[in-house]
């Protein structure tokens, strides 16, 4: 046994032969076992995670058992040796190749009864183990070269991609040190390789730009992660600021070692560019968005075809900027944009365009404004929205559909699950009440998600067709009763000042309102703290704040935490339960009540949030009101 050990060893560590190492390492199994047939075969797992035996070396012929192929798998399922002897002379011996608790090939021996038995494959354990580890060597040798062969061809690919792109590829590790750039990178930072690469994303990108993309690398689950798109300030290396539409795409390099590479094109170049091509001749005729060219009065000098088809404007003589925009949207583009663009030079957002017959059509908007010698000007480029909301409207209508569909079987499931669990379907043992009830808390979770889809799908949908006259003290006052006995802390609520002050609406949907707020607040609070409910009047006015002392929201995501689905990052960290629709929900139906909501926070500060609603008008309300509702939930 020792020599066929030593002579293995030495074989593998000379040959380059692996069909013939395969050969060998059999034939010595079968030299000790005293066995003629036999056959030795590598586990290989396909794509989805099946393993599949296959033999690379084999003596065997009709004489082995019938029903060879559920014996190897006994023996791939239990990781153990499995031992037949049907009793007519022969036997049969399937040993698992074993290394480090994971299984990497299976030895069958086949031979007579006195000879295929327990004490041989204890006696053949040691130069198992030793056959056991050559198969694993063999194995990650076979695969490190297929796979080194691919990622060449993929590499020598890549690098030619990215080599020849027109827009800038850098890749930045989760420090934010920049890895590589392409040739167009360096050209838009007007910098050289040495001095980019290695040097920090902060040099050429804003500080909230930065967060937004190491954000990406820390949130990355898997090889390859969805890629997100914003619109980021960026500077190049001479200290010049522009603005950047910017892909992130994060990966894993290895499981303790994560990356994102990082697209970007300079839009305000490329519009510029546009428009300076547009001055001699029409070379954006043809597209759809309206682009539009003013000098510093606001007097349009340019207007592309498909600008005077979206308004309907056909003589330019007269026609200021300004006379594109709805009425409100004209007003703002003067009060407020315009100061913007001249101290920023650019503005990104939404307004609305006016047509001849007084249709407000919204837009996506980009405008630039520049100062070049005598010369300044106006650039704007509108996008019309109405397809994309219409969109969303039918996005809206499948979400509401599929949430009914869902609800239904969804019902029946966890009443099922209630009657398992109470008995009434049969006895159910210890464990068997454990998995039911771990069941039954994923189908609450489950059911509560597709409530809230419907619910924020509904609110939309309804209006307040009979308001109820609802006091808005004792909706706090119910508000911090039902979550009292829940939170090891301080629920105060000081709303003397407002009396009896009432507002209409709904008392389910505004109780639902407030009983989320305070659920976040009890949810992101430590045991011990401090959760206030105050409410005074403010002209025609209740403003209710609820205020508490937990972990606060970063300041990069306020602005998002009334999106659907959005989570703050720090939530994401303490991984809470929510789908992330509670503020959403809540804006929505105050919003439908007339009213607006507010967040004020700070990391470690806690969070405030503010809602303002009208007073109720005398006439405007019935009496009484429902008190069913469901929490929206956390934030």
């Amino acid at each position: 046994m020792l020599a066929e050990i030593v002579n293995i060893q030495e074989r593998y560590r000379q040959s380059r032969d692996v069909a013939g190492l395969w050969e060998h390492l059999l034939t010595s199994v079968l030299r000790c076992s005293g066995c003629e047939l036999g056959f030795i075969g590598e586990l290989v797992w396909n794509d989805i995670g099946v393993p599949n035996l296959e033999t690379r070396a084999s003596t065997v012929h009709e004489s082995l058992p019938p029903d060879l192929g559920l014996i190897i798998s006994e023996v791939i399922a239990r990781s153990d040796d499995v031992l037949v002897a049907p009793g007519a002379g022969a036997g049969f011996l399937g040993m698992p190749l074993v290394v480090a608790d994971r299984i990497v090939g299976v030895v069958g021996l086949s031979g007579p009864t006195h000879v295929i038995s327990s004490d041989t494959a204890e006696m053949l354990r040691p130069l198992i183990g030793v056959v056991a580890a050559i198969v694993e060597s063999i194995t990650n040798a076979t695969q490190r070269d297929v796979v080194t062969e691919r990622l060449e061809r993929n590499l020598a690919f890549l690098e030619a991609v990215v080599g020849n792109a027109s827009y800038g590829v850098v890749v930045v590790e989760p420090d934010g040190t920049i890895e590589l750039a392409n040739e167009a990178a360096l050209s838009l930072l007007g910098a050289d390789s040495e001095a980019l690469v290695g040097d920090s994303l902060g040099g050429v990108m804003s500080p909230r730009g930065v967060d937004w993309v190491l954000s990406q690398i820390d949130e990355a689950p898997s090889v390859s992660d969805p890629i997100t798109r914003r619109t980021v300030q960026m500077l190049s290396l001479s200290g010049i600021p522009f603005r950047a539409d910017v892909t992130v795409g994060a990966f894993k390099l290895a499981e303790d070692r994560r990356a994102t590479v990082l697209t970007f094109r300079d839009i305000e170049a490329e519009l510029l560019a546009q428009a300076t091509a547009l001055r001699s001749a029409d070379l954006l005729s043809f597209t759809p968005d309206l682009v539009v060219w003013s000098d510093a009065t606001g007097a349009i000098e340019y207007l592309n075809a498909g600008g005077r088809a979206l308004t309907g404007v056909s003589d330019l003589d007269g026609v200021s900027i300004e006379d594109l925009f709805a009425p409100w949207a004209a007003d703002r583009f003067g009060r407020e944009i315009v100061p913007e663009l001249r101290a920023n030079n650019s503005w990104i957002g939404e307004m609305a365009l006016v047509d001849r017959t007084g249709t407000e059509i919204p837009v996506s908007m980009t405008c630039l404004f520049r100062h070049e010698g005598d010369n300044t000007y106006f650039a704007v480029l509108a996008r019309d929205l109405r397809e994309h909301q219409h969109l969303e409207l039918l996005q809206h209508a499948f979400v509401s559909t599929v949430s009914h569909e869902l609800r239904t079987p969804l019902t029946g499931i966890l009443g099922y699950l209630e009657m398992f669990g109470s008995g009434d379907l049969g006895e159910v043992g210890p464990e068997q009440k454990l998995a039911l009830d771990v069941m039954s808390r994923s189908g609450d979770r489950l059911m509560e998600l597709v409530d809230k889809l419907l619910q924020i799908a509904s609110i939309g949908e309804t209006a307040l067709r009979e308001p109820e006259s609802i006091e808005v003290a004792g909706l706090l006052e119910e508000g911090r009763s039902g979550w009292s006995d829940r939170f090891f802390g301080t629920i105060s609520v000081d709303a003397d000042r407002i009396g009896g002050a009432t507002v209409a609406g709904s008392t389910s949907e505004l109780k639902a309102v407030f009983s989320g707020l305070i659920e976040n607040a009890v949810k992101f609070s430590p045991n011990g703290g401090d959760i206030q409910l105050s409410a005074e009047v403010v002209d025609t006015s209740v403003v209710v704040e609820v205020s508490d002392s937990g972990i606060g929201i970063p300041a990069d995501d306020i602005d998002q935490v009334f999106e659907r689905f959005f989570r703050a990052s720090n939530a994401r960290e303490m991984e809470t339960q929510g789908a992330g629709l509670g503020m959403a929900i809540a804006r929505a139906i105050v919003r439908k009540h007339g009213g607006e909501i507010t967040v004020t926070s700070a990391p470690g500060q806690g969070t405030l949030v503010r809602v303002s609603l009208p007073l109720a008008q005398t006439g405007q309300t019935n009496k009484g009101g429902d008190r069913d509702g469901e929490s929206p939930g956390g934030r």
